[in-house]
């Protein structure tokens, strides 16, 4: 495995593999007892490794807008500023129990009201960065348009855990339904944000952009 890239991937990938199993232990074993390796704990071991991840991919996508000048790429490094911020102080959270309050939602379908304002702060602000992404689309290089698209998949693997499986955990509760689906939602957006970085890493050098994006 000669590909940088591949090899900091399979690192990211058994460091997830080893938090979900330490989860497991936490959760059906006597040999762990300490909160802090559960995958949903606040501050817990595993939410600050995907902090430094998702920090590392801001930062390198800046480092390829730099390098490119391609106006993609900064609206990447800003929308994974802003989920690094977001993971940081739940700001999401916040926001939707401010407008859940505010605004009087009812629970529903299983969903507590602050579930419905989390769900109206994330669509609201990924629609902002859709649109701004489809505006800059037009004008991009071939290859930065490529790349762009390969994000917007990567971007709804990574909702679909993060907000999909994140709503059902909610719905089913602490069965043990409610349990997998807990796992599925934190280790399964561990694993699409290691995908993310990996690939990330992947773009730099610029010179290599155009084989990267083939």
């Amino acid at each position: 495995m000669k590909n940088p890239s591949h090899r900091l991937l399979l690192l990211l990938l058994s460091a997830d593999f080893v938090f979900i199993v330490l989860d497991l232990l936490y959760r059906y074993s006597s040999f762990i007892s300490f909160e802090y390796f559960c995958l949903n704990q606040d501050r817990g071991y595993s939410e600050v490794f995907q902090y430094i991840k998702i920090f590392w991919i801001a930062l390198l996508l800046f480092a390829v807008f730099l390098r490119t000048r391609q106006g993609i790429f900064l609206l990447l490094a800003l929308l994974f500023g802003y989920l690094f911020v977001d993971d940081a102080f739940s700001v999401h959270g916040n926001l939707g129990l401010i407008i859940s309050d505010r605004w009087q939602w009812q629970p529903l379908w299983g969903l507590r009201a602050r579930d419905f304002g989390e769900l109206f702060v994330s669509f609201t602000i990924g629609s902002v960065f859709l649109s701004l992404g489809w505006l800059l689309y037009p004008g991009s290089a071939a290859f930065a348009q490529k790349i762009g698209r390969n994000f917007v998949k990567l971007i709804i693997l990574l909702a679909v855990f993060g907000i999909g499986a994140d709503m059902a955990n909610i719905i089913s509760g602490t069965s043990l339904v409610g349990t997998m689906t807990a796992i599925l939602d934190d280790g399964g957006e561990m694993i699409i944000m290691s995908l993310i970085l990996g690939y990330t890493f992947s773009l730099t050098p610029p010179e290599d952009l155009g084989a990267v994006s083939s």
